[in-house]
């Protein structure tokens, strides 16, 4: 998917553009939305979308749904619940960078954005001292893919 088609200033959230490499060095952009509170979501989407969601309404989209989905409003809810949210685009996706000629490994290969987006969350002033084990502070939230995604390849490797 080459743009994005929702930003969160549409739902008056603020946030910065952010990009931090995989753990094999693929480029990710992201976002990060603040909150005042010690409390992090890193958000992974599912295939094909990114990380404001799927435009499958739209003809050149078509035969995956037919219909949208937009993460914003869920964005907007656990922001005003006080969590800090760092959402990306997965390799091959959105605005991050192409990498194993363009293969989705349903997991295999997308492990490794996962341990990139935890290791660029440890190395931000704002979020490092959130707890990135997933025990109290820090919750991985991801849709079809994270399920293979953010298992067993993960929690080793995340360093």
């Amino acid at each position: 998917m080459p743009s994005l088609l929702h930003r969160p200033g549409e739902v008056g959230l603020p946030y910065e553009d952010v990009s931090f490499p995989s753990m094999d060095g693929v480029p990710l952009d992201g976002l990060f939305i603040p909150a005042d509170s010690d409390r992090l979501v890193v958000h992974n989407h599912f295939l094909p979308g990114n990380r404001c969601g799927y435009p499958g309404q739209l003809p050149q989209f078509g035969g995956l749904g037919g219909f949208e989905v937009n993460f914003l409003p869920e964005f907007k809810a656990l922001h005003d619940a006080g969590y800090n949210i760092l959402a990306y685009d997965l390799r091959n996706f959105g605005l991050s960078g192409a990498a194993n000629g363009d293969t989705v490994g349903i997991g295999l290969l997308e492990y490794r954005d996962v341990v990139g987006s935890v290791r660029y969350a440890k190395s931000r002033p704002d979020t490092a001292a959130m707890d990135t084990g997933g025990r109290d502070r820090v919750v991985r939230l991801a849709y079809v893919v994270g399920g293979h995604v953010g298992g067993p390849y993960v929690l080793p490797t995340c360093g």
